[in-house]
């Protein structure tokens, strides 16, 4: 197992609930009380992360951390300059999703070896919250968040569409009618 892994998992286990999560290095995302969905830590680091197109990148790593993603950045809002705030989730996004991400950067986190950026996943239906970053030591780095971004995760599954009386009445006249062919060409 290596570091990161390690410190992943320890603080999924000592800093998460189903409606909480503080990543290692120093971010926090909370879901408003009466909220049914969960919040987890998805992925968290001391670089910078980024939506670029359709792609969420680690700056200076070749590999995407997620590809293909569709941006719902504007349907997130509250999350501003500052180190804590609220935030909201557009009602709508949960018609179809069932899970989206946010991510959030804070300035300079790997000059100082906290900050850096972390990605939480939302499940349904977390409308609201709050979130902070990490706090540090004055003048040496940036406390407050330097940029955001959110994500589609997993798509709601299509409703079951019931087959209309009408097609079993047409599928059963057409059988008969193919059932009498038959018999009228034997």
């Amino acid at each position: 197992m290596n570091f990161k892994t390690f410190f992943i998992a320890l603080s999924l286990i000592f800093t998460s609930s189903a409606w909480a999560a503080t990543s290692p290095n120093g971010f926090t995302l909370n879901a408003a009380s009466g909220s049914t969905g969960t919040i987890t830590l998805a992925n968290w680091g001391l670089g910078n992360a980024e939506l670029q197109g359709n792609d969420v990148n680690e700056v200076g790593n070749p590999v995407p951390l997620y590809s293909n993603v569709t941006d719902l950045s504007s349907q997130v809002t509250g999350l501003v300059n500052g180190g804590a705030n609220t935030f909201q989730v557009a009602t709508s996004v949960w018609d179809n999703w069932e899970s989206i991400f946010i991510g959030l950067k804070q300035a300079d986190g790997k000059k100082s070896g906290i900050g850096g950026y972390a990605i939480f996943e939302l499940t349904r239906e977390i409308l609201s919250g709050t979130w902070s970053t990490p706090s540090g030591q004055s003048g040496q780095f940036g406390t407050g968040l330097s940029h955001y971004f959110a994500f589609g995760g997993e798509l709601k599954p299509p409703s079951e569409v019931p087959v209309p009386a009408a097609v079993w009445l047409f599928g059963s006249a057409f059988a008969g009618m193919f059932g009498l062919r038959r018999k009228h060409a034997k």
